[in-house]
């Protein structure tokens, strides 16, 4: 994860752009601690993602994404001040609902 001024002028700089919307730009200023991007890492790893394929998916602190095409899509967002760090089985259950975590 990247803070300080250096990272904080090139997020305004991509704001100012038009390249970051106010989401964006407030979740780029706000870095959360590194367990919360690796939370999406361990459930791609983890047997309950077996059914996940092909999929581009993006994720840190409270939020997960996923590209459809050109652009992110917004799947879901919690704020990471407030709340832990997502399980393997409620990423699952987000970007899969209804669909089993267990094989």
């Amino acid at each position: 994860m990247t803070s300080g001024s250096e990272h904080e002028n090139y997020i305004e700089e991509m704001y100012r752009r038009g390249r970051l919307d106010d989401e964006g730009r407030m979740s780029a200023l706000n870095t959360p601690p590194p367990e919360y991007a690796a939370a999406l890492y361990a459930y791609l790893s983890s047997d309950v993602s077996a059914s996940v394929t092909g999929r581009v998916l993006v994720g840190g602190g409270g939020y997960l994404g996923e590209f459809l095409g050109p652009e992110e899509q917004l799947i879901t967002h919690r704020d990471h001040a407030s709340n832990p760090p997502y399980t393997d089985e409620q990423i699952h259950n987000i970007i899969n609902p209804g669909v089993s975590g267990s094989s």
